[in-house]
């Protein structure tokens, strides 16, 4: 698939099949992300794979889809939900470009997603102060984006 094309099929999901991403999608999406460019290489972002189907169960009401629309539309029904979620951490020593590589991360792993048939969303509207208990991962990081 040529690039154009590519950001022009790309869209955000709200509705997905249950089907398991095969890992090494996962990893090509991590790594590809984790070595996309970082604004003054700063290097500040993590990130956490959530793929345990019992995790992702556990963390489906802390994340909010569409949030701007109604409930019954923008919220993922029953058997519709992300079978994995992928958590972009800080570690905390934020700089004004931070949100910066937080776009170029999630666009990379966004369009890599799309191109392997892998429906995708990127979400700000998450709580993570109520769910974090459930996500494994170092008390320095701090959660910006899913």
């Amino acid at each position: 698939m040529d690039f154009n094309a590519l950001c022009l099929g790309c869209r955000t999901y709200r509705r997905f099949e249950r089907k398991e991403i095969p890992e090494e999608i996962l990893t090509e999406l991590l790594e590809n992300a984790r070595v996309a460019n970082s604004v003054m290489n700063g290097q500040v972002l993590r990130y956490v794979l959530v793929k345990s189907q019992e995790t992702v169960k556990k963390l489906q009401p802390y994340f909010h889809f569409a949030a701007a629309l109604p409930k019954e539309l923008g919220q993922p029904k029953e058997g519709e939900q992300p079978t994995a979620f992928i958590i972009l951490c800080t570690e905390g020593r934020e700089s004004p470009w931070t949100d910066m590589d937080i776009g170029i991360a999630v666009r990379t792993m966004n369009l890599n997603a799309y191109n392997h048939g892998v429906g995708s969303c990127i979400l700000g509207n998450v709580e993570f102060e109520s769910g974090s208990s459930l996500m494994k991962h170092p008390d320095a990081l701090y959660e910006v984006c899913a």
